[in-house]
């Protein structure tokens, strides 16, 4: 288990602690709080209610009963796949869908997955989650002193939301299963085939809501217990032993909690996330790989179903380990009160207590449940799919050897024999080069010095002036909104270039999905090759540049100036300890990101509009070019502002060292105590700058990075992926292009090294000075060195995954394999 609770001494007697207040209602508890998904559970045949003298043995009968009845249409169901598989398989593709090989066994395992999760599923809940519910409603009991009315509600809501997820998501997938049996002939053992694996789909996703619920409110304690620090009693540092001991009473209590989750609810996390990843894979390959044009409503659904229901379970499991880690951050700030000196040595036991039993919902230890599993599993449904893409593309070549060769000869023994010689051609071209993408592994996708400082113009807001004023005239405006008169108009611009620049998007691709042939030819040379993979790329790389620009725009109109001006009020708590030098590189930064964004965007400009123009393209063809050129100043200005407040937060390590540096050769007397006190709140300081960061540039991260990784795949086939003997201008725009993605995956993935790599600076330097050191400087040394290495800072996409240098080779790898894949399509189609 992740967590560990301490044990709390029962028969220690401790006064009334003044943080606690009475949250006992008679009405409103955790029983009443979640009675909908209770009385739901009492319906489909899992009785979470609480046992009872009368009709428990009913209850219990009714449920065995169910599970019985679900165990029999399950293998009810795979007598009917096993003799009615290609009526289903006219179902599910149409008659004029291709029905290869790949088709029907990716079916036919979609079917055994959903058959055997959805009843293993019902068995766990029956078996287990029944079993340890009590423990895990006693767990919840004991924390009623954390939740008052307000929270009680909030969880009633969320269980009347949860029923209605459960009620909705069934209908929908009714509703789609039935406008396929009734488009299509389909014979009766079909229809109730197709119904009843609908029908069963209660059980993933009432576990998947029951699940949800339960971990939203066990992160309602741990904020709780923080609104409890945050409390005027303790604000006015008011505290005694007793408080910190009932605070560290409720932290136990809340752990525990965690722990009776994971024991509850393990088997579960452990069956249907990989139940949704093969799912994803199956419904991912019926939408894309499909030969008809029109795409079933079905897939769609099933599509955004398993989708909705893999964020769902990750972002509950996180908002635990968020909401602890708020806790200790609070926790450290309430240390650094000076007034609190008679209790210190208890808060920093308590500190001690919560890093080293962070919360964390795992499946059976097997794997830990959050935001970071879901690029993982995103990047292997892709490799995964175009596996069987590539088995089905070579089913098809074979068909359509076999049929060229029977029209076009009239020989029997030379049909034979041509055809034998063109298979065995085409297998060892093929296989020789899936040998090549096969192994190739897809990994996925990190004193007060200068007072000042303050008081002269050189400050935050002076530094970072050239970046925001760039993008205050794209349409994005930075300030705090205190300059009322100017704002109103200022909106009607921000929101007229918003309105512009989704028109020129939407423009453009409707060109370029209507003329994507003529396009892709613009892009081609006479020696080369428009195949429809060459083709597809181009589309997929205009799609690919509008995205991306109209994502990074919404972003930073929409919620990015409020959390922007968080972190100028972060960066300005920082004033008061920083020089004025410190300003001046943080300006020259700046004035440097502005240059280098107009410089750049000029010299693509410029190499785009030469090429088309010397090479005759369409003027629509010119126009779409730089558009998407154009439309990518947006993101980029914003990938600067995160370089340079990332330079920034790693100046701020870099202070630290340096004064580090200095107190090591001073005398440990009383002001030597004062300024590591003073210190250790300065690294509170800075570590409060990442987290603003994090929340700040975190989606705009992960879309950029995102779209770097997609425009580098399709930069390389333009390079690469065609016959040489190309035009000069081509390889320049195209290399110019290339040049410039690797840049700007430098200028994202570095900037976060650089801060950890200072943080660790401090971090190994507090290790050496406490060797040498007496107390009481010693502890707190120590106490230092344990917050600089619980909060070493980490620069997130949204929590989803870490940004450093170390994505770079991952990048580069999957930008291998899928380069061959698209290659090998490119050089199949040539044949």
């Amino acid at each position: 288990m992740p967590t560990r609770g301490i044990k709390v001494a029962a028969n220690e007697s401790v006064r009334e602690p003044r943080i606690l207040e009475s949250n006992v209602t008679g009405r409103k508890c955790w029983n009443w709080s979640i009675r909908p998904l209770i009385a739901l559970s009492c319906f489909i045949g899992v009785d979470l209610t609480q046992p009872s003298k009368f009709g428990q043995k009913w209850k219990t009968a009714f449920g065995f009963i169910g599970l019985v009845i679900h165990a029999v249409l399950t293998v009810n169901s795979v007598i009917i796949i096993h003799g009615q598989l290609y009526q289903m398989v006219n179902m599910y593709f149409g008659e004029d869908g291709n029905h290869s090989r790949t088709f029907i066994w990716n079916m036919i395992t979609d079917f055994i997955n959903f058959e055997v999760g959805c009843l293993s599923t019902h068995w766990i809940l029956f078996f287990v989650v029944r079993k340890k519910w009590p423990s895990l409603r006693k767990a919840f009991q004991s924390l009623i002193p954390l939740f008052d009315n307000e929270l009680y509600d909030r969880l009633r809501r969320l269980s009347f939301a949860g029923v209605a997820h459960v009620v909705l998501m069934v209908t929908c997938l009714i509703i789609a299963a039935t406008m396929s049996v009734v488009s299509t002939k389909t014979p009766f053992k079909i229809t109730f085939l197709a119904i009843s694996e609908v029908l069963v789909q209660f059980y993933p996703i009432f576990g998947i809501v029951l699940f949800t619920t339960v971990s939203y409110a066990a992160s309602l304690s741990f904020q709780s217990i923080t609104s409890k620090l945050n409390s005027e009693h303790l604000q006015a540092c008011n505290l005694s032993n007793t408080d910190v001991f009932i605070l560290k009473r409720y932290y136990v209590s809340a752990c525990q909690t965690i722990d009776v989750i994971n024991d509850c609810f393990g088997w579960l996390l452990l069956l249907v996330i990989p139940h949704l990843f093969v799912a994803k894979v199956n419904v991912t390959f019926y939408w894309f790989g499909n030969s008809n044009e029109t795409t079933p409503i079905g897939g769609i659904l099933f599509f955004i179903f398993h989708l909705v229901n893999l964020f769902v379970i990750c972002i509950a499991s996180d908002n635990i380990r968020f909401e602890s880690d708020k806790l200790l951050k609070q926790l450290l700030r309430l240390e650094l009160k000076s007034e609190i000196n008679p209790c210190r040595k208890q808060v920093h036991e308590l500190i001690l207590h919560v890093a080293l039993t962070s919360p964390r919902i795992s499946a059976l230890g097997f794997f830990y449940v959050g935001r970071k599993l879901i690029p993982t599993m995103i990047g292997t449904t892709l490799t995964y799919y175009f596996i069987l893409r590539q088995f089905r593309s070579l089913e098809e070549k074979l068909v359509e050897y076999t049929l060229h060769w029977m029209i076009y000869s009239t020989d029997p023994i030379n049909v034979s024999c041509h055809i034998v010689m063109s298979l065995m051609d085409y297998l060892q071209t093929n296989i020789t080069t899936k040998k090549t993408v096969y192994f190739i592994n897809l990994s996925y996708l990190f004193s007060e010095r200068n007072e000042a400082a303050r008081m002269s113009d050189k400050n935050w807001l002076w530094s970072t002036t050239p970046l925001v004023t760039w993008l205050k005239w794209l349409g994005v405006n930075l300030s705090d909104g205190n300059q009322t008169n100017s704002c109103r108009y200022f909106t009607l611009y921000s929101i007229f270039c918003l309105l512009f620049s989704i028109a020129c998007q939407v423009l453009c691709l409707n060109y370029v999905l209507k003329h994507h042939k003529e396009l892709s030819n613009t892009l081609v040379t006479e020696n080369g090759f428009n195949s429809d993979a060459f083709t597809w790329n181009t589309v997929l790389d205009f799609v690919n540049f509008a995205a991306h620009g109209l994502g990074c725009h919404i972003v930073l109109v929409s919620f990015f100036s409020g959390r922007w001006n968080l972190l100028v009020e972060a960066f300005q708590d920082l004033e008061s300890f920083l020089s004025a030098d410190f300003f001046v590189g943080i300006r020259r930064a700046s004035v440097m990101g502005v240059c280098w964004i107009i410089i750049m965007y000029t010299t693509l400009c410029f190499i785009v509009s030469s090429y088309h123009i010397s090479n005759g393209s369409p003027f629509p063809v010119l126009c779409c070019t730089l558009v998407s050129v154009l439309s990518q100043v947006y993101p980029i200005t914003a990938i600067f502002l995160f370089a340079v407040t990332s330079y920034a937060s790693s100046n701020a390590y870099q202070t630290i060292l340096w004064d580090l540096n200095v107190l090591k050769n001073q005398p440990m007397d009383k002001e030597h105590y004062d300024r590591l006190i003073s210190l250790k709140k300065h690294h509170v300081l800075v570590c409060e700058t990442i987290d603003h960061i994090n929340n700040c540039f975190g989606w705009i991260l992960g879309i950029s990075l995102l779209f770097h990784f997609v425009s580098i795949i399709t930069a390389s086939f333009y390079l690469f992926g065609n016959e040489r003997g190309r035009e000069t201008l081509l390889e320049h725009m195209e290399l110019s292009f290339f040049i410039s993605q690797i840049l700007h995956i430098l200028l994202i993935c570095f900037p976060p090294d650089l801060i950890q790599e200072k943080a660790d600076a401090v971090l190994k330097e507090l290790i050496q000075m406490q060797i040498e050191m007496t107390e009481p400087h010693k502890s707190v040394t120590n106490a230092f060195a344990l917050q600089a290495d619980h909060f070493f800072p980490e620069v997130t996409a949204v929590y989803f995954y870490p940004i450093s240098g170390k994505i770079i080779p991952k990048i580069m790898g999957t930008t291998l394999t899928y380069f061959i894949i698209l290659y090998q399509f490119h050089s199949s189609e040539k044949q």
